[in-house]
């Protein structure tokens, strides 16, 4: 296997976890828009007086966060603190930039452009500086993720305004 072999691979495996992790993401914005849509004449009489419902709507969103932060946040290495951030394994930003690092070394099928690719920085730079996803952030570290300690110290109301606004975003990549 050449090299060129190898590094199509790699990106082949890579690029289709981020498949699956942007369907389930598309999946749960769907069961989340059904769920929370009150406009439907189901809405009061079955999911706004359900426990059930609630249930699957809450648990919807935390797995929403969590696979929003595989492809979008940097983790950190606690037991060396003085290391930056490093990207989570499939991380859509690391993963365009080492498409254009590579750019020579993979067998495209349909090969995009360099601006294409830099658009994508571009579009992904704007939505993980967004005050939304830094909330986003914030509840997949600090309780989904993890359980904080001074999690109390936090302000993490997110209405489902700012989930549609990073979501919106979010597609248009």
């Amino acid at each position: 296997m050449t090299k060129k072999d190898k590094i199509t691979e790699k990106t082949r495996k890579e690029f289709s976890e981020i498949e699956r992790i942007l369907i389930e993401i598309d999946r749960l914005r769907m069961q989340i828009k059904f769920i929370a849509n009150q406009d439907e004449s189901y809405f009061k009489p079955v999911i706004e007086k359900s426990a059930f419902f609630y249930g699957i709507y809450r648990d919807s969103l935390k797995l929403l966060i969590i696979q929003l932060a595989k492809l979008l946040v940097n983790k950190f290495d606690y037991k060396n603190k003085s290391t930056k951030p490093r990207p989570e394994d499939f991380n859509l930003e690391q993963f365009i930039l080492n498409l254009k690092h590579n750019f020579k070394s993979i067998a495209f099928k349909n090969a995009p452009t360099i601006e294409q690719l830099d658009s994508c920085i571009v579009t992904l730079d704007k939505i993980s500086e967004s005050e939304s996803f830094n909330k986003f952030k914030i509840l997949r570290n600090k309780f989904y993720s993890h359980t904080a300690k001074n999690r109390s110290d936090f302000e993490v109301f997110i209405n489902l305004i700012l989930y549609g606004q990073l979501l919106m975003k979010f597609k248009q990549f």
